[in-house]
């Protein structure tokens, strides 16, 4: 084959690759990078709800509000409730306080605690 053929198979043969990867694979590339950064954000933007519902359980509820009625009138409650491994010891914690407050900084830590471990299972830390 003549020298000028193989230079010009070889150059069309190189622009159809680059045009499969220019058209194909990098568009689906950006998207799975871009697909990745909402999720990030999205359990970062969970990880803030989750610590406000408890803060406000302890600032609201502090000695007078039964734990798991006060939280569970919270939607963010039914976003981080999956994720407990075992949320009847939230309860267990809030019964075996000596007085309500007690029981409602039990729990508060507790839940902290839990988010804490979440964060880091997700590597948001």
């Amino acid at each position: 084959m003549d020298a000028i053929v193989q230079v010009g198979i070889t150059g069309a043969v190189a622009g159809v690759v680059s045009a499969l990867v220019n058209g194909v694979i990098a568009p689906r590339i950006n998207w799975g990078i871009e697909k990745k950064r909402e999720q990030l954000k999205h359990k970062r933007e969970l990880i803030a709800l989750w610590r406000k519902m408890a803060h406000s359980y302890w600032r609201e509820g502090s000695g007078k509000v039964v734990f798991p009625s006060y939280l569970e009138k919270h939607l963010d409650y039914y976003s981080l409730k999956p994720l407990l491994k075992n949320d009847q010891e939230l309860v267990e914690i809030f019964n075996r306080g000596q007085t309500p407050t007690e029981a409602t900084n039990a729990c508060h830590a507790r839940l902290l605690e839990i988010i804490a471990s979440i964060e880091r299972e997700w590597g948001l830390l």
